[in-house]
């Protein structure tokens, strides 16, 4: 009798270990749900607020309902009140040309202010139209003025989504806008014939992007610039250092003064000592940006300055559609002694 009590006393106290065993790890279970969430987006950082609009072209970028509201308060963005006739009545809208969103993907610069390529508008290229439920409208930008398309946030005094507007045909007027699309092409190397020159002296040179790629000073590296806006933008660039292009033909020194001269003719100059300064990076006349080809403008060609160390230089200092280097008064390398 005291052998089967004891026997029946271990497997109540076994019974019982498991029992809380099992909720011991239960209750563990439930706090590592409650801290170790698996939702995938929890991580995510929202680009704005409001409605998005996709925008794509040379670069694709968003254009969020919160952007859209702080631009329309700047002079530059031309965002008011319009008039347009829409099937036999006119409709008060309020709005922003469209260009000023184009502007944003028709280059491969992504920096503030935007700078609009109205040539290429001109010259011609299909620009879509999306609506949120799949409807669309394309147009070839050659057919219409830069000022007849719009995209409207408010219609007759209420707040609406998006809608693209404007004096064009109704079947243009794309409500609930998610995206537009520019059939743009970033600038191939193979059907670029540019070519940059350099008059150093009684001596010249020129070089097309394919053989400034091929040169050993080639590098690729990051760096950032301060607009006069004090936005500052940070972008990897690929191209030739300056002065070990400059040494080809003669040693700069600190005293020197050479002239950059752009594509329009506007001509910047800069010291020796200037782009000798490397304590933070090399100046480069770079003509990749983020790993694309860059367009005439900001390309070309431009100086910027790359290294390790992420360099910062202000905007005003960095040429833009580089085409020529000027150095006058050197004295030249003698090539057929080395």
């Amino acid at each position: 009798m005291k052998k089967n009590l004891i026997i029946f006393l271990s497997i109540l106290l076994m019974s019982t270990a498991l029992l809380l065993s099992g909720c011991t790890t239960t209750d563990d279970s439930s706090a590592s749900s409650e801290t170790a969430p698996t939702d995938d987006t929890s991580h995510a950082t929202p680009g704005g607020e409001g409605w998005m609009i996709s925008v794509n072209g040379v670069r694709a970028d968003e254009v969020w309902e919160s952007n859209f509201e702080q631009w329309k308060d700047t002079p530059e963005s031309a965002y008011g009140d319009y008039e347009f006739e829409r099937k036999g009545a006119m409709v008060a809208v309020k709005a922003m040309p469209v260009i000023k969103i184009v502007a944003m993907i028709d280059d491969t610069d992504g920096s503030m202010p935007y700078s609009f390529r109205e040539a290429l508008w001109t010259e011609g290229y299909d620009l879509t139209f999306t609506a949120a439920d799949g409807y669309s409208a394309t147009i070839n930008t050659a057919d219409h003025r830069v000022d007849e398309l719009y995209i409207a946030d408010f219609m007759d005094g209420e707040n609406i989504t998006p809608m693209i507007c404007g004096n064009v045909s109704s079947k243009i007027w794309v409500k609930d806008l998610a995206e537009i699309s520019a059939d743009l092409r970033a600038p191939s190397l193979e059907n670029n014939d540019f070519e940059l020159l350099l008059e150093i002296g009684s001596k010249t040179g020129v070089y097309k992007i394919s053989e400034l790629e091929n040169l050993d000073y080639y590098i690729e590296d990051r760096g950032n610039y301060t607009n006069s806006y004090n936005n500052t933008f940070e972008f990897t660039w690929a191209g030739v250092k300056v002065v070990d292009l400059i040494n080809e033909y003669t040693s700069l020194t600190k005293e020197m003064s050479i002239t950059i001269e752009a594509m329009d003719g506007y001509a910047m100059s800069y010291s020796g000592d200037q782009l000798l300064d490397n304590a933070d990076g090399d100046w480069i006349l770079a003509f990749k940006e983020d790993g694309a080809y860059m367009p005439e403008d900001p390309g070309y060609i431009r100086l910027v300055k790359v290294g390790p160390k992420n360099p910062n230089f202000t905007g005003h200092v960095s040429a833009r559609m580089v085409k020529k280097i000027i150095i006058k008064d050197v004295s030249f390398k003698n090539f057929d002694l080395e």
